[in-house]
């Protein structure tokens, strides 16, 4: 029973790391045996997650983002508190909470008063030249980061207390008696410094974090053309290297550098993208097929080792990789297959751009299929599960894919000349034990081009 327990909650994490995927700038990570894609602020998390129990369900919302938010300011609290009311209230990402259900929302929302300093990002624009003061509205969160009316004191800073937070400002109908009036969703990892637990230090001063938001990119500049909305931020990391190895903004800077390689490796070209049938060879006589559909985009970089974030920092460049990952869905049966989205049942290609391209008139793609994910689509095979449980429980799958980058690799992709694509993979377990893997494609369709995970 417990082995069951065990393995469900493997799954329910495996399926929230493939969830996150989407929106999130990222870096490669040996976890688990697994290169996983996570923000730079999650890795310190990441890595205590190997190493004890966690909630599965728990919502981490980083201190910074590394895109310019769309209001942020420095402030000092006062220890006025006024009732706010629900009229307009906005969420994190810009939806409407006036809707929400909760017991809570029968009683009246409270908030706290701030005195503003500086302000800044495009809805500051909003505010009038001559606003001094500011109602911000504390919201709290659930484990899958919904938003939930924030049930503590309304005087939820300290008065007096100076520093730097990010919230999302009303429309002016909205307002509070005409005053300026955002709120707030950041109640565990802002304001800043108070809250800087996971960033850097040494620190920056309250005005010089301030002032590096101005030359932080905006998010949808970044999805234009990444290298060019990132100009003016390496730029003034190479004109204020001190200030750049502080915190937040080295943090930033890293996981800016990171989205420059995302960007680049999602403009890949993948010409394995399609439909499969897999074979599965456990080596006890009963091959097992099921079937898999891959995104049409790369999923993210993927690299066997992680580079040094010094090396790349301090050079001011994207990290290096080694190759891409390749978001592909899996089912039982080819009529199960829909486009290959966030949460369906599946796991992940590794797409290498470099190894022996092989003898023959087929060209060698150097690859792997990390079967922990793919292996889902055979949920009541008993075998097959106990083959994932070993992999998740051992470093089999980093050894694999390591092996993987050198010439005579074990698993590879084979473009033929017919446009005909194969893919063979092996498999060698200790005590001498060998699973194969077989696939060919049979269908040049595939999920849309989003990341699907």
């Amino acid at each position: 029973m417990k082995a069951v327990s065990n393995r469900r909650a493997r799954e329910k994490l495996a399926t929230l790391w493939d969830r996150a995927e989407d929106s999130r700038n990222e870096i490669g990570l040996l976890l688990a045996g697994l290169p996983v894609v996570l923000p730079a602020s999650l890795l310190l998390a990441a890595l205590l997650t190997m190493a004890s129990p966690i909630s599965l369900g728990a919502c981490s919302k980083g201190t910074f983002v590394p895109a310019q938010p769309e209001f942020y300011f420095i402030f000092t609290a006062l220890p006025d508190t006024v009732e706010a009311g629900w009229s307009g209230a906005v969420g994190s990402g810009g939806q409407p909470l006036s809707g929400m259900d909760h017991p809570a929302t029968d009683g009246p929302r409270w908030a706290q008063m701030v005195r503003l300093e500086q302000v800044g990002g495009e809805m500051a624009k909003r505010l009038p030249g001559e606003a001094e003061h500011l109602i911000v509205v504390p919201w709290d969160y659930a484990g899958d980061c919904s938003t939930l009316p924030w049930q503590r004191s309304a005087r939820f800073l300290e008065p007096g207390e100076r520093g730097l937070m990010y919230a999302a400002l009303r429309n002016p109908e909205h307002w509070v008696d005409g005053m300026p009036t955002a709120d707030f969703h950041l109640p565990y990892s802002q304001p800043f410094p108070r809250h800087a637990h996971v960033v850097v230090r040494p620190l920056m001063s309250i005005e010089d974090a301030f002032r590096f938001h101005h030359v932080l990119p905006r998010q949808d500049d970044v999805r234009d053309d990444a290298a060019t909305a990132l100009a003016p931020l390496l730029e003034w990391a190479r004109q204020n290297p001190e200030l750049a190895s502080q915190g937040p903004a080295r943090d930033m800077i890293h996981r800016n550098l990171d989205r420059l390689t995302y960007e680049e490796v999602r403009g890949l070209e993948v010409p394995v993208a399609g439909t499969y049938r897999f074979v599965l060879d456990l080596g006890d006589g009963a091959p097992r097929t099921f079937y898999a559909r891959t995104r049409s985009a790369p999923t993210g970089p993927a690299r066997a080792t992680l580079e040094q974030g010094d090396d790349y920092f301090h050079e001011l460049r994207p990290p290096s990789y080694a190759g891409y990952t390749l978001w592909a869905e899996s089912a039982s049966g080819p009529e199960l297959l829909g486009p290959a989205r966030t949460g369906q049942p599946g796991g992940y290609l590794y797409v290498f751009l470099g190894g022996d391209p092989g003898e023959g008139p087929a060209r060698r793609i150097p690859g792997a299929a990390d079967l922990r994910g793919l292996a889902r689509a055979l949920p009541d095979d008993s075998d097959v599960q106990a083959l994932r449980d070993f992999i998740w429980e051992r470093p089999v799958f980093r050894e694999y894919l390591e092996r993987n980058l050198e010439p005579g690799a074990d698993a590879f992709f084979l473009l033929h000349p017919d446009g005909t694509v194969t893919f063979e993979q092996t498999y060698h377990l200790p005590g001498g034990r060998v699973v194969t893997l077989q696939g060919v494609r049979i269908q040049a369709d595939h999920g849309s081009a989003g990341s699907g995970a």
